[in-house]
């Protein structure tokens, strides 16, 4: 179960479950993937290749109060009948969302119903209320849910700061501290005061979907700790590590020289951090490293910025978008990955993918890319958010270029989707 499926949508959380249902259903199991179908008042299922969709009827309007988990999404009905019919050993969850789509409400239905369910983290919304394991954009958290700390760093990433957000603050504080929970008001000031009871409530949610799932699954040792740091038992949490699916390419001998090519791939926004790296690239000689860029060419306004950053750099190339099935054999034409993530991400696929391509990766020191990259030995880490940093790594490597070819002989080995499945289906049999 989750909000979106292929092909309507292509991202990493949609390309996961489609990789796994497909191993899994290679491994003999019997797989369907249960989506809302948003805006309808008819269920519907279609075939994805081999992969069964099933979507029921969300007609629901998103509201405040909806968002904040006070009124129950219309689909849920929907949701509960289709199980009824199909009467599944064990429900998966892949992601969970306030709102009209898959949420917290669909865990509590399913376990009144009897059946497992398992939920897998692929984002740490989970604990964290920005989702971004940066406390005010400066520093990176330790996601441990404190609510006057949560809630200073909500305000900050909703734009409020200075004496506005003192004011908010002290206000909240008293507030909670008395139980006058604002957030019933449903208004924005009422939501913007009442914030400490919504820090509160993630506390009390992820304590729930403890108790109500068989087990938790997360795709790093990171993001175990930090469950566990909140309060998860240990013996609920299942680490089960990301992996590939197609083309692995297990030695890459191309020799690395000048000029070196960076390869950049990813979406184009601030949390990739794109423009760290094009700022980075400004003083270090043209004739000594490239960057190419593969991503969706968007028309905000980050991307139009970044556009125009490099409009003048003479060896910074636009290459848009490339098909999934392509992109290990067009990551093992570079040198190097650069991923220069502003925020933690989870287990970042396109490291996987550079390791698939035979090329060590350069990334920011955050907790998802620090997992997988080990500085000097695989790839290099550079720290969070530093101009600086990243610009001596890369003169580093222009002046040593026979580092990268140290680094690719340590690079380790990808895992199999096959692998992947046959560990949850292991789990599966365990809970059942």
């Amino acid at each position: 179960a989750l909000n979106h499926f292929l092909p309507h949508r292509l991202a990493g959380i949609e390309v996961y479950t489609f990789n796994l249902a497909l191993s899994l259903q290679n491994a003999g199991a019997e797989v369907a993937v249960l989506i809302p179908f948003f805006g309808q008042i008819q269920n519907d299922d279609y075939y994805f290749k081999s992969i069964r969709v099933i979507r029921y009827a969300e007609n629901s309007i998103s509201s405040r109060k909806m968002i904040m988990g006070k009124i129950v999404p219309q689909g849920l009905a929907a949701f509960v009948a289709i199980l009824e019919a199909e009467r599944p050993a064990v429900v998966h969850f892949q992601e969970l969302s306030a709102g009209r789509g898959v949420s917290l409400f669909h865990v509590q239905a399913v376990a009144a119903m009897g059946i497992k369910s398992i939920l897998t983290c692929h984002l740490s919304t989970y604990t964290c209320q920005t989702g971004n394991l940066v406390y005010k954009d400066e520093r990176l958290c330790d996601g441990i849910i404190r609510v006057q700390e949560c809630t200073a760093c909500a305000y900050h990433a909703r734009g409020i700061h200075g004496t506005r957000s003192s004011l908010l603050q002290s206000a909240s504080k008293l507030l909670y501290a008395t139980g006058i929970n604002t957030t019933h008001f449903n208004s924005g000031l009422g939501t913007a005061l009442g914030f400490p009871f919504v820090v509160d409530k993630k506390k009390q949610e992820l304590m729930q979907l403890a108790d109500l799932c068989s087990r938790i699954v997360v795709l790093t040792h990171w993001y175990k700790k930090i469950l566990e740091s909140n309060g998860v038992p240990a013996d609920k949490i299942q680490y089960c590590a990301q992996g590939l699916t197609g083309k692995i390419i297990t030695a890459n001998s191309i020799k690395s020289s000048l000029p070196i090519k960076i390869v950049f791939l990813g979406r184009v926004s601030k949390y990739k951090g794109l423009h760290l790296l094009l700022e980075a690239f400004q003083t270090l000689p043209v004739s000594k490293i490239s960057l190419t860029i593969y991503g969706p060419v968007t028309e905000d306004e980050y991307g139009k910025s970044c556009r125009e950053q490099s409009a003048k750099m003479g060896n910074v190339f636009w290459k848009g978008t490339i098909a999934s099935e392509k992109v290990v054999e067009m990551l093992s034409e570079y040198d190097l990955l650069c991923l220069p993530s502003t925020f933690s991400e989870m287990s970042p696929l396109v490291i996987q993918e550079a390791y698939a391509a035979g090329i060590p990766v350069l990334a920011s020191n955050v907790y998802g890319n620090a997992e997988q990259v080990q500085d000097g030995v695989n790839g290099w880490l550079f720290d969070f958010k530093s101009v600086d940093s990243l610009k001596q790594k890369l003169e580093m490597l222009i002046a040593q270029p026979g580092r990268i070819d140290d680094a690719k002989k340590n690079i380790p080995v990808t895992r199999s989707f096959d692998e992947i499945a046959a560990e949850l289906l292991e789990m599966y049999n365990e809970v059942l």
